[in-house]
């Protein structure tokens, strides 16, 4: 667990008994028996969502705030007071997005972003603080501030603007297809597999994978399968059934409902149309 402000240590404990409710852990209050179960599962998440936020504000209020805002969002956040510290964690941490007050203390924010472009740090950094002084804003947003928020701050607009300049985790994304991919072709593969292989319980799982796949884990599944499918459908010394049970389908008629779902046609008829030319043949199909 990284150090942060003593003021934010109750924060956090809520933090954490979010988590616990979240991933359905049983709560038994043993002495600090609680506090080790939930360590390892918030471990396990930031694991899995290594996504890094820093937050510069010489306001304590103002970061137990923002930290609030983003507690139910899979993040790891960092804080700093002032701006050298605020540099010293963004040169010594991978941090993907970082939200600045533009009056922090022993360096500014015109400094801080300075100091990012001489050092070439690429961290997108929101810029918090009222439009009263425009020009100072428009200089921050040349030295190459991703964005302004206005303070006092909305929730809403906050997540929006953090979700909008957050670089993407397709990392995440590949990981979990890549688990699919894998797998595929076990026809009995199911959520919960999925779930056991990363830690994860199933509500959070769910969240997790709708937001970097976009799609559910019936449909990813079912694409992956109709995609290998549709390679092997090529093959005419190769029999729809044995297709079907090679993408991990139960029954050939699992397979032709799937396969119309995607590409509006049966199998059979997707082969026919290959092999007679009106369809493109190759490797690159997906």
């Amino acid at each position: 667990m990284h150090n942060k402000n003593n003021d934010l240590q109750t924060l956090l404990i809520k933090k954490k008994f979010k988590l616990a409710h979240r991933l359905h852990i049983s709560i038994y209050v043993q002495g600090a028996c609680l506090n080790v179960v939930v360590e390892i599962f918030w471990r396990t998440e930031k694991n899995m969502n290594e996504q890094k936020v820093l937050i510069v504000d010489r306001n304590s209020c103002v970061i137990s705030t923002l930290c609030e805002y983003l507690s139910d969002e899979l993040y790891d956040v960092f804080t700093a007071r002032d701006g050298i510290a605020g540099f010293k964690t963004l040169r010594s941490e991978k941090i993907d997005l970082a939200v600045v007050d533009k009056d922090i203390r022993d360096l500014d924010a015109i400094s801080l972003l300075t100091c990012l472009k001489v050092e070439q740090i690429q961290t997108p950094v929101l810029i918090m603080g009222g439009r009263e002084r425009l020009e100072l804003m428009e200089r921050m947003l040349k030295l190459g501030a991703a964005g302004v928020l206005d303070k006092p701050i909305r929730k809403d607009k906050f997540l929006a603007k953090v979700k909008k300049y957050m670089p993407s985790q397709d990392w995440i994304k590949r990981s979990l297809e890549s688990f699919l991919e894998a797998h595929y072709s076990d026809p009995g593969l199911n959520f919960d597999d999925l779930m056991a292989h990363f830690g994860f319980s199933r509500s959070h799982g769910c969240k997790l994978f709708k937001k970097h796949v976009g799609k559910t884990f019936s449909e990813k599944l079912r694409e992956i399968r109709v995609a290998q499918a549709q390679r092997l459908i090529k093959e005419p010394s190769i029999f729809v059934y044995e297709i079907a049970s090679a993408c991990g389908f139960r029954a050939s008629n699992r397979l032709r409902e799937a396969f119309k779902t995607i590409h509006g046609m049966p199998p059979t008829e997707y082969r026919t149309k290959v092999m007679r030319g009106a369809i493109q043949s190759s490797s690159e199909d997906v």
